[in-house]
């Protein structure tokens, strides 16, 4: 789960992503089983970072839990899924 120290660090991690020339991001989610709050406000707030940048963040590898809360909580329409990750960069 997203701690509340993991947050912040998320939060800045990706809103020096537009400075930097990045406007598009994939979240890989396939080791994630469970999602809180908290979870769901970082994903949350960096899509609309991304947004504003004129990008979009998109979630990967998403285990069919975390898929039911986006489905239950309306916010799966807001997050564009993709399949298994192949190859990514972790940060």
């Amino acid at each position: 789960m997203l701690s509340d120290a993991d947050a912040v660090t998320l939060r800045r991690l990706v809103e020096s992503y537009p400075r930097g020339g990045i406007n598009r991001i994939v979240f890989d989610l396939s080791d994630v089983r469970h999602i809180n709050s908290t979870g769901i406000g970082g994903m949350l707030h960096a899509r609309r970072i991304m947004r504003l940048a004129g990008g979009e963040l998109m979630l990967a590898g998403v285990h069919k839990n975390v898929e039911v809360i986006l489905e239950r909580t309306g916010l799966r329409r807001f997050f564009p899924i993709a399949g298994p990750v192949v190859c990514s960069m972790p940060v």
